[in-house]
């Protein structure tokens, strides 16, 4: 597989100018890349930044604790890296070798979502008929002018009154679902954010009672663990969470997740801040918790 960097242009929200950031294959985040546990895979990784910005390094691993077999083309702007994929079957963060110091704060850090999988991972998203969805949250600073209208530039310094949550590389995104489980692979790609995630019907009801665990970054549980109502899912900076969401009890209904943990750019009459959306699809999908026969 080649993986470039190059500069691109991305359309962070709708109502913002354009951004120029780094991004992977001409995307930002990168593809999710999908591989058999303890199967290698190669990936070469080339560099596209203009060339004041080429400073590729070969101490830099890309995926961490691979323990990758890297091969370093010096006079061309590449890396060949091996990737033994002997982890814990589980979703992670993968990053390239070919850094630059400007490129690596806030959302600059280009990444992506590696999922590795064994025969039971493949068996449950099997039985969950392929709905699954990889939501990769990441902290975003933007620049604003004189009259505090955002830019669309990246700040490359922390500044929390410019913080905002990118899911898949959109700030506040929407995705239409239907009204059955879905099994979510969530990373937190954030430089310092923690998250406590919670699910809010149009009411601002909490409604994690719809949410089971099936694995963290470390690997599968050895059983679902369901939630309350009320009880959050952390996930702190550089984590994973292996959730499922059942959405069939919202049939034509939109479903906030929101974080309520830490500063946000709301202002200070909100006391949550919406990661994403989901508008559920108002037909009776037939599967739910009930009905969903999970190989664990």
């Amino acid at each position: 597989m080649r993986v470039s960097f190059s500069l691109i242009e991305a359309q962070l929200h709708a109502a913002l100018p354009s951004t120029i950031m780094p991004g992977f294959n001409r995307q930002f985040p990168g593809p999710v890349i999908e591989v058999t546990q303890d199967h290698p895979f190669n990936i070469e990784w080339i560099d596209r930044l203009p060339k004041e910005n080429t400073n590729p390094s070969a101490a830099v691993v890309a995926h961490e604790k691979t323990e990758p077999a890297q091969q370093v083309f010096p006079e061309a702007p590449s890396i060949m890296v091996t990737y033994p994929n002997n982890l814990p079957a589980a979703a992670t963060a993968y990053f390239t070798p070919l850094r630059h110091p400007n490129h690596d704060r806030n959302c600059t850090q280009v990444v992506g979502i590696w999922i590795i999988r064994d025969a039971l991972d493949k068996a449950i998203l099997a039985a969950l008929n392929k709905y699954e969805l990889p939501l990769l949250m990441q902290d975003c600073y933007l620049e604003a002018d004189d009259t505090g209208r955002l830019t669309g530039k990246l700040l490359s310094e922390n500044d929390g009154s410019h913080r905002h949550t990118l899911v898949n590389g959109k700030i506040w995104p929407f995705a239409e679902v239907q009204a059955r489980p879905y099994r979510f692979r969530l990373l937190n790609a954030s430089a310092s954010t923690h998250y406590q995630l919670l699910l809010h019907d149009a009411g601002n009801t909490p409604r994690n009672s719809a949410i089971g665990q099936l694995g963290t970054i470390h690997g599968r549980l050895n059983r679902a663990i369901y939630f309350s109502a009320h009880q959050t899912l952390p996930l702190a900076a550089g984590e994973a969470a292996d959730i499922l969401i059942d959405f069939s009890s919202f049939r034509g209904q939109q479903i906030r997740l929101v974080n309520v943990s830490g500063p946000n750019t709301l202002p200070e009459n909100n006391l949550i801040q919406p990661v994403m959306e989901f508008r559920v699809n108002s037909r009776d999908s037939g599967k739910s918790f009930a009905t969903l026969n999970l190989p664990i």
